[in-house]
């Protein structure tokens, strides 16, 4: 799925492209299995996946079951609080603070802190990632400066000033900002596992870790099937 924003249209087109996501979560719906309490869905894909790596991939409809940002989109397409507990924002609108849920943690049991959201926008905007949605970040301090490699990934707005804490500095206020934090391209990632598994790294459902509601399994990088199972360390587990 390719995401064409131009500055016209471009709230438009990303509420929809959003929507479009929600449809596709597996929290909002389930088949009951009349022989247990668990519950089925099974879902069609659009396009084959070629990869589940965040920085690198080209379409999030179903990435977006298994990783979660600062908002997640509920019912009828409404945003609603995520990794995020709440958020402030600045009086002109350009700066944004995150607070996270405290003890949130990645599907193996890492800690998930605010770094992991300063690691993965930096490793997303780093010019050699070649991520094709860095164009998403527009209107970040100094996002583009960094894709194009005239600045560095460090003067990249974000900053983690505690490990429960994001602030995100912007150019101008973006009246879609939030509605944009429910994305998966703006979600974590967890350096020690990109560093552990190198070039291996989300080329397999079991070189990854996540942050969503469910964990990836049985996706190879080349099949067409996989499955989704709940995610016994994300911080709503009881609700899945």
């Amino acid at each position: 799925m390719k995401l064409l924003l131009k500055r016209r249209g471009r709230v438009l087109t990303l509420m929809t492209v959003l929507l479009a996501l929600m449809a596709l979560v597996l929290t909002a719906c389930g088949k009951k299995n009349t022989s247990s309490d668990r519950q089925t869905l099974k879902l069609s894909a659009q396009a084959p996946l070629d990869t589940i790596d965040l920085s690198k991939a080209t379409g999030y409809g179903q990435t977006g079951n298994v990783f979660e940002s600062f908002y997640r989109l509920g019912k009828k397409g409404s945003l609603t609080p995520g990794l995020a507990k709440s958020a402030e924002v600045s009086q002109d609108g350009k700066t944004y603070t995150f607070h996270l849920r405290p003890n949130l943690k990645w599907s193996n049991g890492d800690t998930l802190t605010a770094k992991d959201f300063v690691y993965s926008w930096r490793r997303t905007l780093t010019p050699s990632t070649k991520s094709q949605y860095a164009y998403l970040f527009d209107g970040i301090k100094n996002a583009n400066r960094v894709n194009a490699g005239q600045a560095s990934v460090k003067s990249l707005g974000i900053s983690a000033p505690d490990k429960n804490t994001v602030v995100v500095q912007l150019e101008r206020p973006i009246a879609y900002f939030k509605l944009l934090m429910a994305y998966p391209l703006f979600a974590p990632q967890n350096q020690r596992i990109v560093d552990k598994y190198g070039k291996k790294y989300a080329t397999s459902s079991k070189y990854m870790v996540y942050s969503g509601p469910f964990k990836m399994t049985g996706w190879n990088g080349t099949g067409n099937r996989w499955q989704f199972v709940k995610n016994n360390q994300y911080w709503d587990k009881k609700s899945r």
